[in-house]
């Protein structure tokens, strides 16, 4: 069986964090290329990511806060 067809689906919490990170983001205006460079992970992930098509770690999400100069706590709004 394929790897994607053995994931489960992210949840709407979790999308709605990763929608929240993705507007934080282009508030910040960096592109998914220029964040994904400041969190040391490879130039697609942040697009992976926004598509939903992979989740996120506790450890990125706090990279992710630190190089947009937020709290974490502001990511979890709307959930």
């Amino acid at each position: 069986m394929p790897l994607d067809k053995q994931r489960k689906s992210l949840s709407t919490k979790e999308k709605q964090l990763i929608t929240n990170i993705k507007h934080a983001r282009l508030d910040s205006d960096l592109t998914q290329e220029e964040l994904s460079y400041q969190i040391s992970k490879n130039s697609n992930y942040i697009g992976m990511m926004e598509s939903y098509r992979r989740g996120i770690s506790l450890k990125t999400l706090f990279k992710i806060a630190t190089v947009l100069d937020i709290k974490t706590q502001q990511l979890f709004e709307n959930i």
